[in-house]
């Protein structure tokens, strides 16, 4: 069965409890030069903040002109890449556990990761995207 936007948006007003299973997910549209002188169509990209992450949102409304948290968040990734052509899409946990990519739900913010300071060699635990600070240093 091919996925159809308006399909997903009907049987989540249908059926409310689809809702946990399914986010809001970014999406840039980047073209990518194949062959000197052509450009290709561009082709969606999920948007990752911070770099090696795709923060998802949880769907509080199937119509996502009517889900403030997920338009708010659009609005300024459009503001932080505006050439980026920033949209909003509808994705499973399905999808995201089997694309292999690291995500998170936006509201929890970036996890933890190592983060190893260039001058000693110590590991540290830090917020994804966060400055490498050395509490040795």
């Amino acid at each position: 069965m091919r996925w159809n936007r308006t399909s997903i948006k009907k049987q989540l007003i249908d059926f409310p409890e689809l809702q946990q299973e399914y986010f809001w997910v970014y999406q840039a549209f980047v073209a990518k030069s194949g062959v000197p002188g052509s450009v290709q169509e561009p082709k969606p990209h999920w948007v990752e903040e911070p770099r090696g992450f795709v923060p998802v949102r949880a769907i509080k409304h199937p119509d996502m002109r009517k889900d403030v948290e997920a338009q708010g968040l659009l609005r300024f990734l459009q503001a932080l890449n505006p050439a980026l052509g920033i949209e909003l899409s509808i994705t499973s946990q399905e999808i995201l556990d089997g694309s292999g990519c690291s995500w998170y739900l936006f509201a929890t913010g970036p996890p933890e990761v190592d983060q190893i300071c260039p001058r000693c060699g110590n590991i540290d635990r830090a917020e994804a995207g966060a400055l490498v600070t050395c509490s040795l240093c």
